[in-house]
């Protein structure tokens, strides 16, 4: 029984990998759909997709399946982000918003340990924000609204209680409306690069892309001393360059993936972009429209999920779940994130970041 569990879990293995080299993007058929206005997420250690609606969060039933599970209910919002703390289990959900809405801008805390609906508990922060990511397992960088439909400012979030309210760490420019490009209407991802200690943001008025030291950040928190945009961050590439959502995350090889547009109306996708050039080294189109993209990007397994025009694409072949003993499905988990990987390296071999 053992054999044959360890002999199905890798031919499902190799199948997916084969299928994955042969076609770039597959479609989702039962991903969750958006309760309001989309759907965010982020991956979990062992490679399943965590995502969140505006109503209900969700839980990939496997890596690289077609199959989610509603885990909890009533964390209602826009969806603006949804991230994973270092610890591998807390969550944030950020809800945006605008107007009178009843839910704006209220950040849940969501512990996937203990998956439980709603309560009024739950609401870890209560301000205008547009994205965020984790420093540390308790701190939390947001880029948050100043105030204004033009600006932003990054402020630091301290889960734990030690530091009560907001601290600033990174000043913006103030925007001109003569000068820079209207605000978008959605968000431009924070990502971490911890390898090369930094952290990646985009001004969403302007459209530039800089990343901070990572010690330079935490150093602004515990001193109060904020950084300014344009004299501490070191920018990547042109601004304007690249696709308007913001760096999603970072793949194996160093490259940092970017989704949206180049404006409204204007082509879009998903970019891979070298952070120490700025050379954009690959761009893909999912949907076959170069349409605007919402991407999350799945650390574990390497491989992007791409929303676009309602309907959601994954890189690579979907996967069934396989019909094992306890022993083989218990292997499967174990074994689908290093396989994906794989899959991702043999498949898109690029050069070495330099």
């Amino acid at each position: 029984m053992r054999t044959l569990s360890f002999c199905l879990t890798l031919a499902v293995l190799l199948s997916a990998s084969a299928l994955a080299a042969a076609a770039d993007f597959t479609r989702h058929d039962h991903f969750p759909s958006p309760a309001r206005y989309g759907v965010v997420g982020s991956a979990l250690p062992d490679g399943r997709l965590l995502l969140w609606n505006g109503e209900q969060v969700y839980a990939q039933e496997m890596p690289g399946v077609d199959q989610f599970r509603a885990m909890a209910s009533g964390y209602a919002g826009d969806p603006a982000f949804l991230i994973l703390s270092p610890d591998g289990h807390t969550a944030l959900l950020g809800a945006g918003g605008y107007g009178t809405d009843p839910f704006l801008d209220k950040i849940y805390r969501y512990d996937t340990n203990n998956p439980r609906d709603y309560a009024p508990d739950a609401v870890a922060a209560e301000i205008p924000h547009f994205a965020a990511t984790f420093l540390t397992d308790t701190l939390v960088l947001i880029d948050a609204g100043a105030g204004d439909w033009v600006n932003s400012v990054l402020v630091v979030l301290d889960l734990s209680g030690a530091k009560s309210g907001l601290v600033p760490v990174v000043l913006k420019p103030s925007a001109k409306a003569d000068t820079v490009l209207p605000k978008p209407g959605y968000s431009a991802a924070l990502s971490v690069d911890r390898a090369r200690g930094r952290v990646y943001a985009m001004d969403a008025a302007s459209l530039e892309l800089r990343w901070f030291s990572f010690a330079a950040l935490l150093n602004a928190y515990n001193t109060h001393t904020p950084l300014e945009w344009a004299t501490d961050g070191t920018p990547v590439g042109a601004p304007g360059q690249y696709f308007n959502g913001g760096v999603s995350g970072i793949t194996p090889e160093g490259y940092l993936v970017i989704g949206g547009a180049l404006g409204w109306g204007l082509a879009g996708g998903v970019q891979y972009v070298n952070p120490e050039s700025g050379a954009i080294v690959q761009t893909q189109d999912p949907s076959g429209r170069q349409a605007y993209t919402s991407v999350i990007y799945n650390g574990v397994t390497g491989r992007v999920t791409v929303m676009s025009e309602g309907l959601t694409y994954v890189e690579g072949a979907l996967s069934e779940l396989p019909v094992a003993g306890s022993l083989g499905l218990t292997f499967l988990m174990a074994a689908f994130p290093a396989a994906f990987v794989l899959r991702r390296r043999w498949a898109r071999p690029w050069p070495a970041v330099r």
